[in-house]
């Protein structure tokens, strides 16, 4: 182990180096040519004039803010850098990653949409002519006009920028129903899996991690160092470590963060379940549990019916559990919880001739086979870790916890980890407690006008009843494409695409394209060219977010301090660039289609004017928000474990360690390997059924905090020469495997989804650091068969891993989201 942690930490090092790096070189970014020197006026500017104009980042979508520095050059104003922001009078929580040392290079990109275009060759072949404003504005408003009539046959793709809110709003008013962001693709799984415990999706912004506190902390498939670097997160986690917070990490391969941690574990893709139901079942069998708060806080002393998992007898009103049966220890009795004086969290009898036992009775009992030798031998980790890491957490709660996760739609079986996950931070007693998992208080700004969509069945509302029953239905892009495809329960005819690259990022590129094909006309709302572009009829270019002042505040994604911030001009677009910004937009398409509700829509041609009603509804200082850029209405995280409104959304208002709801609603699921059993189960990922032959792998990607899934992210120059440099346009494969198919260090080889024949050519790297049955690569550093025409990608890697480019259209029955990397390929041949 100490030659694999030795060349870890050398990885790490050449990580840790990036960022001061990147700094002086954004100077590149006033210089087109990649291969240019940078001039030497450059090098003598007088900076003493360098503005600092206040935004928020939308890199990533987590939405920090950050200060862009701004010079004059020749009477045009230029980025010359950036830095992070923070509320002046609480500088405590502030991060920036690398990626926004690439913002003064996006002005001028050879591949950014300089004016609006139309299709001219078949669709997909990327030919594409620029038309005026007012053709393209003509030609949307028509095609929008067709559907009038017929709002739900226009599906929505919107996620990301400062002005989705508004163009979400327009399409409601418009009519339609189906507007969808791509959570479904990134974190859907455990917010739903969460939904079990807590009665309502808890996603990765709705739990805080209270690393700053925390003494003990397990990541699984979690690296707070190397992907997504929220504000507070990034902090948060920095002054953990610096107060002494022991890590253990699971992952696939070795990252970042596991240079911090006292252990760290390879672990097989897909087994972490495994470990989290034998660490659950080691704290229930040895009774280490915080007796005081699973009675105070949970339905652990619900006396249930063994046969149904049934509440004994409840007193319900306007359909909550006011008081459930239990057994009081204290007598020996049977009474509701509002009058036992010790109520039993484990207990087994006969109540009126039937056979009851507690929640937690019922839980032990349903774990009680995944002994940590069962575990090892799925996950490879040794039985003796697996104890001491439940027993840690034991010792040092409620300041310990399994982390929560952030991007959790790897495996078929990540609904029901995240859930078990949960239980164990239940049990112990660390949910909303100072250093396990706090509640965020957050801000969200909302605009002043509201539109309800037409009253129709909408495509979420099918799938809920066909199959999907606990279906997102917000982050549903993997059933809106199921949608044209199979055409349930219609087919829609028009795709609205909103900084959205679904070709990219939606699991099995071929599917999403054979929809996109199938389709009237789609439209798409682009900074620069990306994979999903070749597919539209007409491309409306936009603003980058540096270049316009957004009509909506953010409220920080991920946070405990309720941060406020702006998204502020910094700099024009080039003269030669004709983007309009969404409020413009969508005020045209207005006057031309809803010239009667034209009035609303004025406040938004004027954003800070919306900035000022909204900072009136907040509490905020209008006029303090925007010399600043950045504010909290918050100082700390909410700690009750019930958070503030003391209650929850479940059935008893309590943390429920087997939903009462999930009873009634899925008790056809109990006994079966399915993520909607409403005990915890263990269900084997999906590449694990037949094994893996001599010659496949199973493929994983990973963020790394120079790329991102905006397509510019990971096409810009200078983070790619970083990317590059730390060997991450490149996939990894343990080096004994790749031995024994003669592949070597440096090879360019195809690989082959052999269920679905898609193909890719990558590069490879062999190394120690990664499972023997993974291939792995930083995420989308591939646009694979979608350069064409004018479609360019000058700068992005052409030989890294694209897991969605190869993965098979598969969606978690139950819950509508992806199992991005459950799925094997082939190796075919080495190619260079």
């Amino acid at each position: 182990m100490k030659g694999v942690r030795d060349e870890g930490k050398r990885r790490f090092i050449k990580f840790a180096v990036t960022a001061p790096l990147v700094t002086p070189l954004i100077l590149d970014g006033l210089s087109a040519d990649a291969n240019a020197q940078v001039p030497i006026e450059y090098l003598n500017l007088d900076i003493e004039n360098l503005e600092w104009v206040p935004s928020t980042c939308i890199i990533c979508g987590q939405g920090c803010p950050l200060k862009i520095g701004v010079i004059n050059v020749d009477g045009e104003r230029r980025i010359f850098q950036e830095t992070y922001n923070y509320d002046p009078d609480d500088p405590k929580y502030f991060a920036i990653c690398a990626r926004p040392r690439a913002l003064g290079e996006l002005p001028n990109h050879p591949d950014r949409i300089k004016s609006p275009m139309i299709r001219t060759g078949d669709r997909g072949s990327g030919e594409f002519e620029p038309i005026s404003w007012d053709e393209a504005l003509d030609i949307l408003a028509d095609e929008i006009r067709r559907y009038l009539d017929k709002p739900e046959k226009i599906l929505v793709f919107a996620h990301q920028g400062g002005d989705k809110a508004l163009l979400t709003e327009f399409f409601k008013l418009v009519g339609t129903p189906n507007i969808t962001k791509h959570a479904d693709t990134c974190y859907v799984s455990s917010s739903k899996g969460r939904w079990f415990v807590f009665g309502k999706d808890i996603s990765p912004g709705a739990v805080y991690p209270d690393y700053e506190n925390a003494r003990y902390v397990v990541l699984m498939g979690r690296n707070p160092y190397g992907g997504f670097v929220s504000t507070p997160w990034a902090k948060s986690f920095s002054m953990g470590v610096s107060n002494g917070m022991r890590i253990v990490v699971f992952d696939v391969r070795y990252c970042e963060v596991c240079s911090l941690a006292e252990k760290y574990f390879i672990i097989k893709p897909g087994t972490d379940l495994a470990v989290s139901l034998s660490i659950l079942r080691h704290l229930l069998v040895n009774n280490m549990v915080d007796r005081d708060y699973l009675v105070r806080y949970t339905n652990a002393p619900m006396l249930v019916y063994r046969d149904d998992l049934k509440p004994v007898e409840i007193f319900e009103e306007n359909g909550k559990i006011k008081d459930f049966i239990v057994y009081d220890e204290a007598d020996g009795g049977y009474k509701f919880i509002s009058e036992a004086e010790s109520p039993a969290i484990f207990y087994e009898g006969d109540y009126e001739g039937r056979e009851v036992a507690t929640v937690l009775s019922i839980i032990r009992e349903s774990v009680k086979d995944y002994t940590p030798e069962w575990a090892s031998s799925i996950s490879g980790v040794d039985p003796d870790d697996i104890v001491e890491i439940a027993e840690n957490l034991y010792k040092w709660a409620p300041r310990s916890f399994i982390d929560h996760g952030y991007k959790t739609v790897r495996y078929y079986n990540e609904p029901m980890w995240h859930r078990v996950n949960a239980l164990v931070n239940a049990v112990i007693g660390s949910i909303g407690r100072v250093g396990g998992w706090a509640w965020p208080r957050k801000v969200k700004p909302k605009l002043p006008i509201k539109f309800k969509p037409r009253d129709v069945l909408s495509i979420p509302s099918y799938w809920e009843k066909n199959g999907y029953p606990l279906i997102d239905k917000k982050s549903y892009s993997m059933l809106a494409i199921k949608s044209i495809l199979e055409g349930k329960p219609y087919r829609p005819e028009m795709v609205v695409v909103y900084l959205e690259n679904l070709v990219s990022h939606i699991p099995s590129s071929s599917k999403v394209v054979e929809a996109l094909l199938k389709t009237r006309f789609n439209v798409q709302f682009n900074t620069i060219w990306d994979e999903t572009s070749p597919y539209m009829d007409l491309i409306l270019p936009i603003p980058f977010f540096f270049e316009t002042d957004a009509i909506s505040l953010k409220g920080a994604s991920k946070a405990n301090i309720g941060q406020v911030s702006v998204f502020m001009k910094a700099v024009d677009p080039p003269p030669d660039v004709d983007v309009k910004p969404t409020p413009w937009i969508v005020y045209q398409l207005v006057k031309r289609l809803f010239p009667e509700e034209l009035e609303k829509f004025e406040i938004f041609l004027n954003p800070r004017e919306v900035w000022r009603w909204q900072c009136e509804k907040l509490g905020i200082d209008y006029e303090k928000l925007v010399r600043y850029g950045a504010l909290k209405t918050y100082s700390s995280p909410d700690y009750n474990p019930l958070t503030r409104k003391g209650k929850l959304p479940t059935k008893t208002g309590r943390i429920e360690l087997i939903n009462v709801d999930a009873v009634s609603k899925f008790s056809d699921y109990i006994g079966r390997e399915h993520n909607l059993n409403p005990l915890p189960i263990w269900i084997e990922p999906l590449w694990m059924k037949d094994g893996l032959a001599e010659d496949e792998f199973v493929p994983v990607d990973y963020m790394v905090n120079l790329s991102a899934i905006n397509t510019w992210a990971r096409n810009t120059r200078l983070l790619v020469e970083m990317i590059k440099w730390l060997e991450e346009d490149t996939v990894k494969i343990n080096s004994r495997r790749a031995s024994e198919l003669g592949i070597r260090d440096g090879d360019m080889i195809k690989i082959v989804n052999p269920e679905t024949g898609d193909e890719l050519v990558v590069k490879v790297r062999t190394t120690r650091l990664v499972a023997e049955e993974v291939i792995a690569g930083a995420h989308g550093l591939n646009p694979g068969v979608h350069e064409r025409g004018v479609v360019r990608f000058t700068y992005m890697p052409k030989h890294g891993l694209n897991t969605n480019l190869l993965a098979p259209f598969y969606i978690i029955d139950g819950f509508g989201s992806s199992a991005m990397f459950d799925y094997k390929v082939r190796f075919v041949e080495v190619v260079g």
